[in-house]
């Protein structure tokens, strides 16, 4: 009987450890990058360390010099 009991017992370890695994996996195929490489129009900002770029598709991106 408690050889049974311990086989279910790791059944129920290796079930919770494959959920664990599966919760990690990232459900969005896309991710963000600290780099990125965009082509488009550079423009002043507000202040002397920022800009604006309007990239080739219409989208706006502020960039900020340290």
């Amino acid at each position: 009987m408690k050889i049974k009991r311990l086989l279910f017992c790791l059944l129920v370890a290796s079930l919770a450890a494959l959920l664990g695994f599966a919760q990690d996996t990232p459900s969005n195929s896309k991710s963000k990058s600290n780099v990125r490489t965009i082509t488009g129009c550079l423009s002043q900002g507000d202040s002397a360390n920022e800009f604006q770029l309007t990239a080739s598709d219409g989208s706006t991106w502020e960039v900020r010099s340290d």
